[in-house]
Parts: structure tokens; C-alpha cells; sequence
């Protein structure tokens, strides 16, 4: 009959629109932690370029001081050949 038909067809549309809104929420998570492990991962390189960083800049100022301390050795070692 047309009432069944209309009742089939209601009870359809309730369904597609409850798998479209649980598909829509899915896709929402889906998005929202994929986001989150995208800026997890920038926040992970810049501590990491950050480490690099300061070891470089540690490693520098190392070879500095004991090219410093070399060139005074030298100088106190030498200090009256250099003078004549």
C-alpha cells in the first residue's frame, strides 16, 4: 500500500541520513588526529633542530677555547723568542 511505501521510504531516508552523519563524524575525527600528529611531529623536528643547534653551537665554542688556550700556550711558551 501507498502508507507502507512511505513509511519504507521515510525509514530509508532516516538511515542513509544517520550513516552520513557517522561518516561525517568519522572523517571529522580522522582529520582532527591527523592534525594532531602532523603538528606533534613539526613540534618534534623543531626540538630537534633546537638539540642539533646547541650541539653545534657547544662544539664550536669547544674547538674556540682550546684553539684559545693553544694560541696562549704557544705564546707563554715562546714569549721570548717572539720578543727578539
Amino acid at each position: 500500500s501507498e502508507n507502507q511505501t512511505q513509511q519504507f521510504m521515510a525509514s530509508l531516508n532516516n538511515q542513509i541520513n544517520q550513516f552520513n552523519a557517522q561518516q561525517a563524524n568519522l572523517t571529522e575525527q580522522f582529520n582532527a588526529q591527523s592534525a594532531n600528529a602532523a603538528e606533534a611531529r613539526r613540534l618534534a623536528n623543531i626540538a630537534d633542530v633546537n638539540k642539533s643547534n646547541a650541539a653545534i653551537l657547544n662544539q664550536t665554542k669547544q674547538f674556540n677555547e682550546s684553539v684559545d688556550f693553544q694560541r696562549t700556550q704557544f705564546n707563554l711558551q715562546n714569549a721570548q723568542a717572539i720578543e727578539q
